[in-house]
C-alpha cells in the first residue's frame, strides 16, 4: 500500500460522515481477516447505468431505486452519457472521458466556494456480518491536461473512497482508500480500493465516494464501476510465500518524499494493495516517507508484510536524489 497519501486529511474525512449521520464516524486502518475470492457486488447500480442522465441534486439521504444519494453544492455532480455536446473537453467523443464499462459514469467537480469543501455520493446501506472481510472501491479518472485542461485536476484536489460501517445505533467506523490526486490524472482509470473486517456490532455498510476541493482549484474526476464485495475465505487463492528483493534503489520525489507501493520491494508479480511496508533506519525507527531528505544516500531496511496473512520479508533500500541540480548564478563584483 502507498503509505504516503493515506489518511493525511483524517479530520476532513470525518466531516463527511457527520454529513450523513448524527453519530461520530471514526477512521480505522485497513484490515483483512482472510484472502479469497471476491463475492458478487453488493451495490445496486455500481456502474450508474440505472441513474437518470444529467445534473444530480444533493439531498434525499434515503434508500432509493438508483442506489445512490449525493451531497455537495447541487450543481457540481452529473451522470454523464458521452458524448456530451457541452463537455468542456470538446464536442468530439474522442476527447471526452469514456465510461469504463456501460454507457454512463459519474462526474464531480468542486463547489468553488472559496473554502475547503467536500462533495460526493454514497450508496444505499447493505447488510454486513461482523468478522467478515469486505473490499470496496471505485474506478477514478481525470483527463490529461493536454487533452482536457479544464477537467484535468489541479494540485490540491483529491478523491477517496470509504467503506463506512454502522451499528444499530448509527455509530460509524470507516476505512479509506489511498488518495487520487493530480499525480494520477493521466487519462486512465485507477482502481481505488479499501478493505476491512466488519467491526463487532456492525449491521450495515455503505460505500462513500468523496471529492475534495481547496478553495478554487479546478478540474473534475470521473467515477465508474463502484463495488462493495464480501471476501469468501473458503475459496482462498493460491498465495505463495513472500519473496523480497535483496536490495532496491528508490528515488525521492520533488518534495523529498517517497511515493511507493509494496510491490516495488517484492520479487515477482504481486498486487501491492494486499501488502503493507515500512522503512526503518539503523536503530530501527520508522522513517517518515513524506520527508526523506535526511536519508538520501543512506542504505535503510524495508519490511513488507501481508495485509491478509502472517508472512513478511525484508531487504535493503538506498534512497537517491535524481532531481536536476539548481544552478545559482552570483554576479561577482568588478575586481572581485
Amino acid at each position: 500500500m502507498n503509505l504516503i497519501k493515506k489518511g493525511i486529511y483524517t479530520v476532513a474525512l470525518v466531516l463527511s460522515c457527520f454529513t450523513l449521520s448524527t453519530s461520530q464516524c471514526t477512521l480505522i486502518p485497513d484490515s483483512c481477516g482472510t484472502r479469497g475470492a471476491e463475492g458478487p457486488n453488493l451495490l445496486e447500480n455500481g456502474g450508474f447505468e440505472d441513474s437518470t442522465s444529467g445534473l444530480v441534486g444533493a439531498g434525499g439521504f434515503e434508500p432509493n431505486a438508483a442506489g445512490w444519494n449525493f451531497f455537495g453544492a447541487g450543481f457540481n455532480q452529473f451522470i454523464e452519457t458521452p458524448p456530451n455536446p457541452f463537455s468542456p473537453c470538446g464536442a468530439s467523443a474522442s476527447a471526452q472521458p469514456a465510461p469504463r464499462t456501460g454507457s454512463q459514469l459519474l462526474k464531480i467537480f468542486g463547489q468553488f466556494n472559496g473554502g475547503f469543501n467536500a462533495s460526493g455520493a454514497f450508496s444505499n446501506l447493505v447488510p454486513v456480518t461482523p468478522g467478515e472481510t469486505y473490499i470496496g472501491g471505485v474506478y477514478m479518472l481525470s483527463p490529461q491536461e493536454v487533452v482536457c485542461p479544464i477537467d484535468h485536476i489541479q494540485e490540491g484536489i483529491f478523491s477517496e473512497v470509504h467503506i463506512e460501517f454502522f451499528d444499530g445505533d448509527g455509530n460509524c467506523l470507516f476505512t479509506t482508500s489511498e488518495q487520487f490526486t493530480a499525480d494520477d490524472a493521466n487519462g486512465g482509470y485507477m482502481n481505488q480500493r479499501t478493505i476491512s473486517v466488519a467491526p463487532a456490532g456492525a449491521t450495515s455498510a455503505q460505500l462513500n465516494i468523496l471529492f475534495f476541493q481547496p478553495q478554487f482549484e479546478g478540474g473534475a474526476i470521473y467515477f465508474d464501476d463502484a463495488f462493495l464485495r464480501e471476501i469468501d475465505g473458503s475459496a482462498s487463492p493460491d498465495v505463495a510465500g513472500l519473496s523480497c528483493n535483496d536490495h532496491v534503489n528508490v528515488s525521492a520525489n520533488t518534495t523529498c518524499g517517497l511515493q511507493l507501493s509494496a510491490d516495488a520491494f517484492l520479487e515477482g508479480d504481486y498486487d501491492g494493495f494486499f501488502y503493507d511496508f515500512e522503512i526503518t533506519n539503523s536503530v530501527g525507527a520508522v522513517v517518515n516517507l513524506e520527508d526523506v531528505s535526511g536519508f538520501v544516500g543512506q542504505t535503510l531496511t524495508f519490511t513488507v508484510s501481508e495485509l491478509c496473512g502472517a508472512n513478511s520479508c525484508w531487504g535493503n533500500v538506498t534512497i537517491e536524489d535524481k532531481s536536476d541540480p539548481t544552478l545559482i548564478c552570483d554576479i561577482c563584483p568588478e575586481g572581485g
